[in-house]
């Protein structure tokens, strides 16, 4: 399990780093709101990272309970703006 932990934590960190890349480059292309494409950024970082996490630990690691609701956050806020 520990092994399994260590390298789903280092693919999602992965992931985030490529969230922020796109986010800069989507912000240089086209200027727009920077809060809706950062909330819109990290509603699909969240949502991977909840996926990931819940299919790679069969459930049994818990942080796809956390992942995922944040996600559910960001997305209603960003839709709201």
């Amino acid at each position: 399990m520990t092994r399994t932990t260590i390298r789903v934590a280092w693919h999602l960190t992965s992931l985030i780093w490529l969230g922020m890349a796109a986010l800069l480059v989507r912000l240089q292309q086209t200027p727009m709101d920077f809060a809706a494409c950062f909330l819109w950024v990290m509603t699909a970082i969240f949502t991977a990272s909840g996926l990931v996490a819940l299919v790679a630990s069969h459930g049994r690691h818990l942080s796809w309970v956390f992942f995922l609701p944040v996600a559910a956050l960001c997305a209603r806020f960003a839709s709201g703006l």
